[in-house]
């Protein structure tokens, strides 16, 4: 149920403070060649990242929900292709511009987004924004 999420994604995000991550570079999955989707890499503020993940995953665990079974890797979509005929092989551009520093994102929330999926794809609404609130800014991003 919704607002049971939304709590145990309130109760997380009290433990955290907010932090900086920083992206520089350009990925396509799961091979340039024939990529499905692209996206730009995380530089600084990945093991923040998956500790504010790691902690969600075990709130959502001890109140029975299920979580995504698939690895996690966090990154910045730039894109998708939907069908095969649409691929094209982005090694070259990869090269070219493959280390282009896209600069530093100051996290301060996590936003719970919901899906409606429609024909046309997917619409996304905001169902729910949690502030990272840890008062002490030195603090470990580790509960």
């Amino acid at each position: 149920d919704i607002p049971k999420i939304c709590r145990m994604i309130e109760t997380v995000t009290r433990r955290f403070a907010p932090f900086t991550i920083s992206t520089a570079g350009i990925e396509a999955w799961p091979e340039p060649t024939c990529p499905r989707l692209v996206s730009v890499s995380m530089q600084q503020g990945l093991d923040e990242l998956l500790a504010l993940r790691q902690n969600i995953e075990e709130a959502f665990a001890m109140s029975q929900h299920r979580s995504d079974p698939r690895p996690f890797r966090p990154t910045i979509t730039l894109g998708r292709v939907s069908t095969p005929q649409e691929r094209i092989d982005l090694t070259d551009c990869i090269d070219a511009i493959g280390n282009l520093n896209f600069g530093v994102s100051n996290i301060t929330e996590v936003i719970l987004y919901g899906a409606d999926l429609l024909y046309s794809g997917p619409e996304y609404s905001v169902v729910s924004r949690h502030r990272l609130s840890l008062n002490n800014q030195d603090a470990q991003n580790t509960p």
